[in-house]
């Protein structure tokens, strides 16, 4: 997100929502802060999707690396099974 010029913002204040915007280059609003609740903290699950190997397999190590648990598939019907069934609680979607 910093990269592209966005930044998290939280509509309600709450730990439970948050989302991301991007700047669109047209120097719009400014980026909001993010109380530490809501940011996160390398224990959630993310499902990574992405149908290139090696994609995946970067995507995977470098969450890891910062604590996150991963789970990663190669098509939006697996990752459709992983969120019907609930198992593994999924906390992120990464979609690449």
């Amino acid at each position: 997100m910093r990269a592209h010029g966005g930044w998290l913002v939280t509509a309600d204040g709450s730990d439970e929502t948050a989302s991301a915007r991007l700047s669109g280059g047209h120097g719009g609003e400014a980026p909001l802060l993010v109380p530490a609740a809501a940011t996160a903290h390398g224990h959630e699950t993310v499902l990574v999707v992405d149908d290139e190997p090696g994609l995946r397999a970067l995507a995977r190590t470098g969450l890891q690396q910062h604590g996150f648990d991963v789970v990663a598939v190669e098509t939006g019907e697996q990752a459709l099974e992983i969120l019907r069934a609930g198992e593994p609680r999924v906390d992120v979607m990464l979609l690449t």
